[in-house]
């Protein structure tokens, strides 16, 4: 719990303009209501990151979080596999990155892999973050 809360701090530190205003401090608080490990951490950033928007919190940027694994019978990558589906694999690689200038903010990796599908799995999650810039951007926009 402490740990997530960590590497939510370390990420949305990243993009939110602090020094405009140094004496603020944003609290974001996130109630994970059923735990799947470090799974956990795709949901909560975007969830994160749409709150501090949401909230006229002054960004550089958006980030999204995605997820990549192969699948285990087939081996085909999967991109924010479910609960059930990670199961099977051997591990995953999960990326959280600046949408609009393709950064990476933070990667994790566990499991036992090659480095040659450690970075397939890194593209791949990483290119799931950088489909979520439109819709992310859209979403957010006054109706």
């Amino acid at each position: 719990e402490m740990e997530l809360g960590r590497t939510l701090a370390s990420i949305f530190e990243q993009v939110v303009l602090l020094q405009k205003i140094p004496q603020i401090i944003y609290e974001v608080k996130i109630e994970v209501v059923s735990s799947g490990g470090l799974l956990d951490l795709v949901p909560a950033v975007l969830g994160g990151i749409t709150a501090l928007a949401m909230a006229d919190v002054e960004m550089s940027d958006l980030i999204g979080c995605s997820c990549a694994c192969f699948a285990g019978d087939t081996g085909d990558v999967l991109i924010d596999p479910t609960s059930e589906e990670m199961q099977s694999t051997r591990g995953f690689c999960l990326v959280a990155s600046l949408v609009g200038s393709d950064s990476v903010a933070h990667t994790l990796q566990q499991g036992r892999m090659s480095v040659v599908d450690s970075i397939k799995l890194t593209e791949a999650a990483a290119g799931a973050c950088k489909a979520m810039e439109a819709p992310m951007r859209e979403s957010l926009l006054p109706q």
